[in-house]
């Protein structure tokens, strides 16, 4: 008994040099993916910043008015003309213009952010699982040896007739089904450890495993968090810059109604023709538009389908924000409970389970106590140890979660209690 409480103080002791979350973080930038969804965020970018300009001007140079028979400079008409012209843009196009591309830009952005977040996250997670399998394992070992321990004892009883053959085969059974149990829970650490390779977390230096961790409180209001949630949220805002491009192509397809109105000016310089012309040089100027035939038709039907557009946009706005306050809500709930139930398991069940199975074992070592309450013992304290292991772990599996749908860190940082 000595030997067990001093390897639950001892385990209970560890921690890591490092914080794990920390170098998973740093090494979410790694990934090739996330790479190409940040160079796709800096392209839309860039693009952004040379949509909404005007066009450029034209220039043009032509030898006009030349006599079908001669084409030369020699009919007084004829001469070198330079012609500069100009398309104005419709009052607001450019500004719709540009606003679609910001818009699009600041969604590519989100979406980068987004799967950042969704990787470092599945990284972290599955840090967390291994840890739990991990502790899981160690936990069950150790009952399974405590097992052992008591089956022998019990056998040396029943061998001189102070014990019964029940009590012998009901702890036989109890080390066998903890033996399958860690055969099974190596398994399982093997699987998350493989799966913490797959989402790219393997060999980071300065990676350390915990043997035990304190549960996190569940930090700030639920309020706060999805205040937070609505103006981080990266799904959130990647839906925001979608209704905005929305928006912005309505103005751009209202401003499409009007035709668009270039300007002209030409210089025409000619020859001297004496004595017939003395070649005085020509200026004109003008404008021109096209003829609205089919095109305020087209704009129209531009118009429709961005107000559905709009429409759709606004209402998966509407629908993300509402899913994102329930599941919010949930995880600050679950997240509450497990850090409670840690709490009171490792404050007093734990505590009163471990007297429990002291008590009870000097009581069948002294002859006076039964069995039952033996076996009882060591079965509660092996149920109140899983319970507050998975409880722990679930707290950081929580704040992983509650992290993505925040959008970062949350309104108050998480400490251990």
């Amino acid at each position: 008994m000595a030997v067990w409480l001093l390897w639950a103080v001892v385990t209970a002791s560890v921690a890591f040099a490092e914080d794990p979350e920390r170098l998973l973080h740093e090494h979410v930038a790694e990934q090739p993916e996330l790479r190409a969804a940040e160079a796709g965020a800096r392209a839309a970018a860039s693009q952004a910043d040379a949509v909404g300009l005007w066009s450029d001007p034209m220039l043009s140079v032509e030898l006009s008015s030349l006599p079908i028979d001669s084409l030369w400079l020699t009919h007084p008409m004829a001469g070198v003309q330079f012609r500069a012209q100009q398309t104005l843009p419709v009052p607001g196009a450019l500004g719709a213009t540009h606003a679609v591309a910001v818009a699009s830009a600041r969604e590519a952005q989100a979406r980068a952010d987004e799967a950042r977040a969704r990787v470092e996250a599945a990284m972290v997670d599955a840090y967390w699982r291994v840890g739990l399998a991990e502790r899981l394992l160690e936990l069950t070992t150790a009952h399974r040896d405590r097992a052992q321990e008591l089956l022998v004892a019990v056998t040396g009883r029943y061998e001189v007739g102070q014990a019964q053959q029940s009590h012998v085969l009901r702890l036989q059974l109890l080390h066998d089904r903890l033996d399958d149990e860690v055969i099974e829970l190596q398994s399982a650490v093997a699987q998350r450890r493989a799966e913490l390779v797959g989402v790219g977390g393997d060999s980071i230096p300065g990676l350390t495993w915990a043997k035990s961790v304190a549960p996190l409180s569940a930090p700030g209001a639920l309020n706060d968090w999805i205040a937070a949630g609505h103006a981080h949220n990266h799904a959130v805002a990647a839906l925001v810059s979608r209704q905005a491009q929305a928006d912005a192509k309505d103005r751009l397809a209202g401003s499409e109604l009007l035709p668009p109105v270039t300007l002209w000016a030409a210089y025409r310089v000619r020859r001297e023709l004496l004595p017939q012309d003395v070649g005085r040089d020509f200026v004109s100027f003008g404008f021109s538009a096209p003829i609205p035939v089919t095109g305020p038709t087209r704009a129209r039907a531009k118009r429709d389908a961005a107000d559905a557009g709009q429409q759709q946009a606004g209402d998966a706005v509407d629908d993300a924000l509402r899913d994102l306050d329930a599941e919010l809500t949930g995880v600050h709930l679950r997240w509450a409970r497990a850090s409670e139930r840690a709490l009171r398991y490792d404050g007093s069940l734990r505590p009163l389970a471990e007297q429990a199975l002291t008590a009870a074992l000097s009581s069948f070592q002294a002859g006076a106590g039964d069995f039952a309450s033996l076996y009882d013992a060591e079965v509660a304290l092996l149920d109140v140890d899983r319970a507050l292991a998975v409880a722990t772990y679930q707290t950081y599996l929580l704040r992983s979660r509650a992290r993505v749908l925040v959008g970062g860190e949350l309104p108050s940082a998480a400490t251990p209690r």
